[in-house]
């Protein structure tokens, strides 16, 4: 399983953030967006909308959270958004990969960042 954050850059969080927008959407219009996308790709028909993610099945599965910057875009938290629980939740994709790197240095696995 990969997981993929993909934070849309121009947006900042309506709920956690500090910084005034005068451009808002909608997480349904985030994640249609990405959608939108991948029904333009290889991965038409592949992939289906969970709770925060949109997963995509193949020969290695794929989530993609998509996310909002909450601060920099350098930094942590981001927010990303629960369908289930109808809100933006804080998350902290830079720590979750420092730990999983570290873990997997722990059990002599390897694993791969194209970017976060």
């Amino acid at each position: 399983m990969l997981i993929l954050v993909a934070v849309r850059k121009t947006t900042h969080s309506g709920v956690f953030s500090t910084k005034v927008s005068s451009n808002s959407v909608s997480w349904e219009s985030i994640f249609a967006e990405i959608e939108a996308k991948l029904d333009g790709s290889i991965y038409k028909g592949k992939h289906k909308r969970g709770d925060k993610c949109i997963r995509i099945s193949g020969t290695v599965d794929i989530d993609i959270v998509p996310a909002v910057h909450v601060t920099e875009a350098t930094q942590d938290p981001v927010a990303v958004y629960s369908f289930r629980e109808r809100s933006e939740r804080l998350n902290y994709p830079r720590v979750h990969y420092e730990n999983g790197k570290q873990k997997n240095l722990s059990t002599n696995v390897t694993i791969s960042r194209s970017c976060v």
